[in-house]
């Protein structure tokens, strides 16, 4: 299992998530990662506007019926090779890159 580390503000973001099901899915999703699961992400890069999030994970998630209106930003440590640990950086909307600023500003 690798080690879970969280940013200073990735319970903040977590709290905001006003629907308990959202939390319980994101606390599935953490678990999930840190026991090696297979989740699909996607493999985040530089984006004008957004941010340099190269070395980055994103993982899609929703309630049921709605169209994966959030992000999971996540990166493993050291790399993504062997990993020991993993990093949440943000999580939240994902309309108009919102939780791609937040992580790139935590970031970098």
């Amino acid at each position: 299992m690798l080690e879970i580390l969280r940013t200073p503000e990735f319970e903040c973001d977590r709290d905001e998530l006003v629907d308990p099901g959202l939390h319980a899915i994101l606390d599935m999703l953490i678990e999930r990662i840190a026991t090696g699961e297979h989740v699909i992400k996607k493999s985040l890069g530089k984006v004008k506007g957004l941010g340099d999030l190269r070395g980055c994970w994103a993982v899609k998630f929703d309630l049921l019926g709605y169209p994966n209106r959030y992000r999971l930003v996540i990166r493993y440590l050291p790399h993504d090779f062997a990993p020991t640990e993993v990093l949440f950086i943000a999580v939240g909307p994902r309309f108009d890159g919102q939780v791609y600023k937040w992580a790139d500003a935590r970031l970098n």
